[in-house]
């Protein structure tokens, strides 16, 4: 359980978040390049500039997240929970969307295209 922990500018690159709570957790400017966060409970996390490409949220509860600058070049949000998340100039150019079979077209700034 993460519950309003802060891990601002932290180094998560490849590791296995899944099913984490992290609710209302602060990730900053981190780097979670390759990060498993596999039905995470992220509900109301602010991941700010967070560098999260190539990640998995498969089933990942993320509603009221911010994503305002971050990178999600390539995540998958196959089956995520996206209600009030905001996506502020994020990038999710080949992401998967939540459907599993759209993926994002080049660019996709602040919105799947």
């Amino acid at each position: 359980m993460l519950r309003d922990a802060a891990f601002t500018r932290a180094k998560l690159d490849g590791a296995n978040l899944s099913n984490v709570d992290a609710y209302r957790a602060k990730f900053f400017s981190a780097t979670m390049i390759g990060t498993r966060l596999d039905s995470a409970r992220l509900i109301e996390a602010d991941l700010t500039r967070a560098i999260l490409t190539g990640a998995s949220l498969v089933e990942a509860d993320l509603r009221n997240a911010r994503f305002i600058d971050a990178n999600l070049r390539d995540v998958n949000l196959t089956g995520a929970r996206l209600h009030g998340t905001e996506f502020r100039n994020a990038d999710l150019t080949g992401a998967t969307w939540v459907d599993g079979s759209r993926v994002c077209a080049d660019p996709s700034i602040g919105q799947c295209n």
